[in-house]
This record gives C-alpha cells, structure tokens and sequence, in this order.
C-alpha cells in the first residue's frame, strides 16, 4: 500500500485540530498511521480509519491537548466537530465520504455539521447560543425547514444534490421568507468558518511531512511512490509504544517456558 503526500497532509491538519500545538501533533499522527498501517487497508480505507482512530484517540487522551490552545474556540468543541470541519473546510470532502469514514448517516452528519459551527460561535462569545428562530409564513411550496438540520446550510455547503440545489436556487427567488432565513444562515456561518481560520495553527509544512516519511520508515523514496515497509513501520511503532513492548516480552516469556515444558 502506498502512502500519498495527500493522506500525510490530511491526517495530520486533522492531528492538529485535535491537539493543536504542531509537535506533539506530528508524533501522535505518526503513531496512529503506524499502527493503522498494519491493518493492511487500502488508500482509501487506511485514510477513513487513520482519521476515525485519531478522533477516537482525541477523545481519550484530551489532557495532551496544548493548553495554549484551549482558549480557541475550536478546541472548545467536540473532537469529531472539529475533524469534520478541516475537512470540509480544508479538503472539500463530500457528504458521502463523511457517512462512510465516520459511520453515521446523511442526517446525522448533517445535524454534527450544523451543530459544530454553531457551538464555535458560542465558545467564541463566551456562551451565547445562536440559531435560527423556526421561520414564519412558510408555504407548502417552501422547502421543509428542520432547525437542527437547515436545509439552507447544506445549500450553502453545497451538499444538496444537483436538482435540490436547482430548486432551492429558484425558489429563494421568488419567497421573501426562505431568501431571510438563506441570509441569516450565511451570516452564520461566515463567522463560523472565520472563527474556525483564526482557531487553526499554520500549515504543515514540508518539512514536518518529511519527518512522517522518515519516522514511518519511507524516507526519501515516499517521492518515487514506493510502498511503506511494513516490518520497519512495525518496528517503530513498537518503539513508540510501551504497552505493545509489553505485550510482545509476554509472549516471549509464554514461548520460552513452552519450549522448556
């Protein structure tokens, strides 16, 4: 299996919206993609479950979280709010491949979408709570409106399908009603994502990528697109890990009093 520059790059701005603080970022993305990479997925798979394990690896281990970075807004909210918006935010990903790498529905993501970029305003004004209030004058011509999950959101984010984003376009037109909760919304969520911009640290930048490919055994031939060596990823990861040292002298010992029995 070969790692892309673009999963490197992908795994570890999620790494720092997690963790912030750029450093302790690249190790643990590192020692999450070694063990994942012993898992022997595909591109695709690998990325979607490198990307699950350090939300569920966040979620364990928020005390490694930089405290400078605990007064941004985003490190305030829920770890998987935050690896959803750097990847819609940053990497454009779909809808589709948002259900299938953290295994929720269509709706489910789209109330997490939602729900993240308003808590990001909260946090940002010291606990005010910002929504939309349940419109009046709707019309059964209207498109159905649910306040946990607009429809205008997803029309924003562009993740309607083509003939709903068609309809939608035509119909705010011609409705006062629809076209105010549009505006709202995109207020909204402009001051969202300028939030999010100012609560992101810089870039990875080439250098910290060539340090992943050196630590996860690719060094320079990452360039010429040659596989990642499983034995020496393993290697590292089991230097990296203590509780896996521990686990392999166990079965050393399990061995040795077997061949002695």
């Amino acid at each position: 299996m070969i790692l892309t520059k673009d999963i490197l790059q992908t795994t570890l701005r999620v790494s720092q919206a997690l963790w912030g603080e750029t450093t302790t970022s690249l190790d643990l993305c590192t020692d999450t993609l070694a063990t994942v990479q012993l898992l022997g997925l595909d591109q695709s798979a690998f990325l979607k479950r490198s990307i699950r394990a350090l939300v569920e690896r966040s979620e364990r281990e928020s005390e490694k979280t930089n405290s400078d970075f605990l007064n941004q807004s985003l490190y305030r909210i829920h770890p998987l709010e935050r690896a959803l918006l750097v990847l819609l935010y940053e990497f454009q990903w779909t809808g589709d491949l948002l259900t299938e790498t953290f295994e929720i529905s269509a709706d489910e993501l789209d109330t997490l979408i939602w729900k993240s970029k308003l808590d990001l305003l909260t946090h940002r004004s010291g606990g005010k709570l910002f929504s939309i209030p349940t419109p009046r004058g709707i019309t059964p011509q209207c498109p159905e409106w649910n306040g946990s999950r607009p429809w205008t959101a997803r029309y924003l984010d562009q993740r309607l399908s083509r003939a709903d984003q068609i309809f939608v376009h035509g119909h705010v037109d011609g409705c006062t009603n629809c076209r105010s909760l549009l505006e709202q919304s995109r207020t909204l969520l402009t001051e969202a994502k300028t939030t999010y911009e100012a609560s992101m640290p810089e870039k990875p930048t080439d250098k910290n990528i060539s340090e992943m490919m050196k630590i996860l055994g690719q060094g320079e031939t990452y360039a010429l697109g040659k596989p990642l060596p499983a034995a020496e990823a393993f290697r590292q990861m089991v230097r990296q890990r203590k509780d896996v040292q521990l686990v392999i002298i166990g079965l050393i010992g399990w061995m040795i009093l077997r061949l002695t029995q």
